[in-house]
């Protein structure tokens, strides 16, 4: 924070290095609704733990942390043709590189939560397909990412929605990483909130950062739940396990952020074998 604050070394940086640099150190006034960044980069690198990039994975973290060129880039996109840099790779749902990477996630959650002598399903159905009776049209209900059984209360029911944010894209300059990850929560309750109440569930909106894997109050509670029932279970301390689910959980963001710029986004249509709708 005292880099961040000193007006010499601000005015040695641009504004767009300064924003990595404050989103690392979670700058804003309502800083305390995120989390603490991964140390991902301190993290001693082993197979067994999920914690070894290869050197495009690494060289992508280090680009997506403090907003860098990609490297060696190609001119358009391989999937839509348009300009490509690393806020179109990012967003860009054409190969599907997004949703693996938002899936990724949500089944490390879900082993997580096994771990922890959880009951889970994926994709529960909060309210149903209907077809609207003026037009014939269908209406799509509302689907969570993960329903977990026992995450709150021994019978409680907690419905998950997971959803990976760049803080560094230009329609979200104005709002700090932790204003944004605020207001994704507040969308995601607004979206869900009621319906899933109506079932006698709660929701908990989990929403990270592209980037790193930094992440706001309804992830934090997650994580800090499950750290407990699994420190118990394994006679481990809650702290050391809740470290070890931040890693995981950063280093996957950061592998799947790193296939988004990576994919070769391949539309098989257009060799008569696939239609991706996206």
């Amino acid at each position: 924070r005292g880099f961040i604050d000193d007006e010499n070394s601000r005015g040695n940086l641009s504004k767009k290095m300064l924003r990595a640099i404050e989103r690392m150190a979670l700058g804003g006034d309502d800083s305390r609704s995120i989390s603490a960044l991964p140390t991902w980069i301190s993290v001693h690198p082993t197979p067994r733990s999920g914690t070894r990039l290869d050197r495009h994975e690494f060289i992508d973290a280090i680009t997506l942390r403090y907003d860098l060129p990609v490297i060696e880039p190609p001119d358009k996109c391989p999937g839509c043709m348009k300009d490509f840099d690393l806020h179109h790779a990012l967003k860009c749902k054409l190969g599907g590189s997004p949703l693996r990477r938002h899936d990724e996630v949500r089944d490390i959650m879900g082993a997580i939560c096994h771990r922890a002598g959880l009951e889970t399903t994926r994709e529960p159905v909060i309210t149903p397909d209907r077809i609207d009776p003026n037009t014939g049209n269908k209406i799509q209900g509302l689907r969570a990412d993960l329903l977990v059984k026992g995450l709150d209360t021994t019978e409680g029911t907690a419905a998950i929605d997971f959803s990976i944010h760049d803080a560094s894209a230009a329609s979200y300059v104005n709002r700090s990483p932790a204003k944004l990850i605020k207001d994704m929560e507040l969308k995601k309750h607004d979206k869900y909130g009621v319906s899933v109440a109506q079932k006698g569930w709660t929701f908990k909106p989990f929403t990270l950062l592209a980037e790193e894997g930094a992440y706001g109050g309804g992830a934090d509670d997650v994580i800090t739940k499950l750290a407990k029932r699994i420190a118990a279970k394994e006679q481990n301390e809650q702290a050391k396990v809740e470290s070890l689910i931040r890693r995981r959980i950063a280093f996957a963001v950061i592998r799947g952020s790193s296939r988004c710029i990576r994919s070769k986004r391949v539309v098989w249509n257009k060799v008569g074998l696939y239609v991706y709708d996206g």
